[in-house]
């Protein structure tokens, strides 16, 4: 077999290839979800003007002994500004800030932009499920907000720590062995150049995030199970949908963390793997699938789109089978 990958220079060469498709890739990418994504949004807008006076107010109150502040408000309007956040979002990186997007995801493996929109749109995502499981009491609902806002931040500190530099960390060192070739994740962007101390994930904070996932979710699921229970046949089909169905795509988001980086453990675990790289590859479907840092990308941003889908249109869909 030819020793394709002992070329230090080739291999370089080859990186670079491979970085510059994707990189043009994401470029599309992004451009396009933003569009969806202002598309949406331009449509919840015309809704909203269109049947809000037939739409009913949610209310919150501080339930203060002294002082009980009742707030009457419109929950569309809150569904508003996280799928047009979204796609200016995706639209920035896609243009302006994509020179830092694409040096960040792809050669560092983190990226600030998306955690900083999480910290936005999915803490209004779980203010809205809040709101429909019956949640009305402003302080417990900000105090979820703010435990939604510290779980995106232990995902962004995850990324951070077990982050690799391709560019700085002498990843280029190779042993000039077949058996030690760098194990090409995926064929697309990212070429692990192991060194003779790779570095392993940090799973400290992933699992601070799922106990405040878990945290989250349960009072979020006890709202739901009580309304459910005292007030059955006034809870409409659309809030069981919405509950049950972001829950697995909540979870799936963290699900998609765990497993990137585990298999970037098992990667790192099969340096010394007798296998040529052709055969690591075609018995590693998996491993090599989800360790790569662009396909870990696509499934984030597919996630995203979904989930904000899912919420406004069946939210919208149900509200307006009710008028």
């Amino acid at each position: 077999m030819e020793d394709t990958y002992s070329n230090k220079e080739h291999i370089k060469h080859q990186e670079i290839k491979y970085y510059y498709v994707n990189k043009n890739n994401l470029k599309k990418w992004n451009m396009s979800l933003g569009l969806i994504h202002i598309i949406s949004s331009v449509i919840v807008i015309g809704l909203f003007f269109l049947y809000k006076d037939k739409i009913k107010h949610s209310v919150v109150t501080t339930d203060f002994y002294y002082n009980n502040l009742t707030i009457n408000y419109n929950l569309m309007i809150v569904l508003i500004p996280f799928p047009l956040l979204t796609g200016l979002f995706h639209l920035y990186i896609g243009s302006v800030g994509y020179k830092y997007y694409c040096s960040n995801v792809l050669y560092k493996g983190v990226n600030p932009f998306r955690w900083i929109e999480y910290s936005i749109t999915s803490t209004i995502m779980i203010w809205i499920i809040w709101t429909l499981s019956g949640g009305t009491n402003l302080i417990q609902g900000s105090l979820l907000s703010v435990l939604n806002v510290m779980m995106i931040i232990t995902g962004f500190i995850s990324e951070y720590i077990n982050g690799t530099n391709i560019e700085d960390d002498n990843n280029y060192i190779i042993k000039g062995n077949t058996k030690r070739t760098p194990i090409d994740i995926g064929m697309l962007i990212e070429f692990l150049y192991f060194t003779d101390k790779p570095k392993k994930t940090n799973w400290t904070f992933i699992v601070l995030g799922f106990i405040l996932f878990i945290m989250i979710w349960t009072v979020l699921l006890s709202y739901f199970l009580v309304n459910v229970v005292n007030n059955y046949k006034n809870v409409p089909w659309f809030v069981y949908v919405i509950d049950i169905g972001l829950l697995i795509m909540f979870l799936l988001f963290g699900l998609l963390m765990m497993l990137h980086y585990k298999t970037k453990d098992i990667l790192i675990s099969d340096i010394n793997s007798n296998d040529t790289f052709e055969e690591y590859k075609n018995s590693h479907h998996i491993t090599i699938f989800f360790s790569n840092r662009y396909n870990n990308e696509i499934c984030y941003q597919l996630l995203s789109l979904s989930s904000k889908l899912f919420l406004t249109w069946i939210l919208w869909g149900g509200i307006i089978q009710s008028f």
